[in-house]
Order: C-alpha cells, then structure tokens, then sequence
C-alpha cells in the first residue's frame, strides 16, 4: 500500500504505522521497496550469516531490513546494513550512518 503524491502522510504517521513489507518514506510519501527474487534473498542471507558470524572480529553488527532515517523526511530500509557493534540499540529506528568501509568493499565484490 503505497501512498502517492497527493496522498501525503507525516514522518510521525510514517513511523507508527507497520508496512508488511515495511517501505521506504521520502518527504511524505510512503515508497514500496521492490522485494527481491530468489537470487537476491539468498545473496542477502550469506551476506548477512557472513556479518553475523564476524561481527565480534569485524566490530560490526549486521542488521536485515532495518528502518535508517537518511535525513530529516528521508527514511530507507536497505537489505543489509552494518552497524558498530557499540550501537545504542534502544533505538528503533537507525539514526547514524552506515559504516561506510563496509559499503564500500560491498559494492566492490557484489
């Protein structure tokens, strides 16, 4: 169910509302995420049973599907994403930006 244009709906609306599957939220409209096929959902499974196994080796915490506010109105949920393993997990909602070093070498190999 996604909201268009001229259905806009606040950040707090966004926020407590459950999506199945969750979705993104970009300055008021709620934007479905395109679910993977096959190939896509088992690559994000080995990618994140390789983050789990390392993460006291790697400091990272790896996390499936997590809500990452962007920006103030900008919120993502991306596949896989890696957080310093000393995150405030209090936090529902992914306020601090992705640790980059991993990204990085992601883009390179996938």
């Amino acid at each position: 169910m996604a909201a268009t244009a001229s259905h806009l709906i606040s950040e707090d609306q966004y926020l407590h509302t459950s999506y199945s599957p969750d979705c993104d939220f970009v300055d008021g409209v709620v934007v479905e995420r395109e679910l993977g096929e096959f190939s896509h959902s088992r690559l994000q499974s080995l990618l994140t049973a390789i983050f789990i196994t390392n993460e006291a080796e790697w400091g990272v915490l790896g996390m499936v599907e997590q809500r990452l506010r962007v920006r103030p109105g900008k919120y993502r949920v991306p596949d896989l994403l890696a957080l310093p393993l000393n995150y405030d997990r209090s936090q529902e909602v992914v306020t601090v930006a992705a640790l980059r070093k991993y990204t990085n070498f992601l883009r390179r190999t996938v």
